[in-house]
């Protein structure tokens, strides 16, 4: 399951595919871009169903914000997905666009970061995928940082848990009657949608009127 979802206009396929790349480099491997050989959308899938889905699974979406992409139906279409479904809002300005002309639900409660604006660019190679073409993208250093910190203290940094425990190398993985305990947080796996939807859901609930409660059903031993 992908944990960032990069929502961008197809005339910016290049500063998309950095931006991926960049964020493989300070460990986040969990993103869906469409044009991914491997994570996106594959031959023959219908990619509407597929975009959603794969909106709908993530716990944030970034947006790759240029006039291409204001000028889209389809990324309003994303975003508008996205505030639906309560998900964690990113907005990256990859192009000098006013404040002025972002969308108010976008500005007024996310955090948007400038990664077109100052004078510390740094330069990223980027490979296209299907045609391979080589292009060089240019992104700001400090827009880079703010963005990576925005992340991480939105609770989505990458980090893992190691399996064994360092203080426990010898754990059995299989725990038979014993209850899973934190050591045991490497091995737990298979429960990400649903954990996603619940923090989604608990997200609505937070800014919806009273009452506000969220039950968690399932039989003894599901993994609530």
């Amino acid at each position: 399951m992908s944990r960032l979802f990069i929502s961008h206009s197809s005339a910016n396929n290049a500063e998309a595919v950095a931006i991926r790349d960049w964020l493989a480099s300070e460990g986040w491997n969990e993103v869906f871009l469409d044009v991914d050989a491997e994570r996106g959308i594959s031959a023959g899938e219908r990619w509407e169903r597929a975009l959603n889905e794969a909106a709908s699974r993530c716990e944030a979406v970034l947006f790759l914000i240029s006039q291409n992409w204001l000028d889209s139906r389809w990324c309003l279409k994303e975003f508008n997905l996205a505030r639906k479904l309560n998900k964690r809002l990113f907005g990256a300005l990859i192009e000098p666009i006013p404040i002025e002309r972002l969308p108010a639900d976008l500005t007024g409660a996310w955090q948007v970061v400038d990664l077109a604006s100052g004078q510390d660019h740094t330069m990223l190679r980027v490979i296209l995928p299907r045609s391979h073409e080589e292009c060089h993208v240019t992104f700001s250093k400090e827009g880079l940082t703010r963005l990576r910190s925005g992340l991480a203290k939105a609770g989505l940094d990458p980090k893992f848990f190691a399996w064994p425990p360092p203080d426990d190398p010898g754990r059995p993985p299989y725990r038979g009657l014993k209850p899973l305990e934190a050591e045991d947080a490497g091995i737990f796996f298979g429960r990400d949608a649903p954990i996603v939807e619940a923090l989604d859901t608990l997200r609505g609930l937070r800014d919806g009127a009273a009452p506000r409660l969220l039950a968690i059903l399932g039989a003894w031993g599901a993994g609530k």
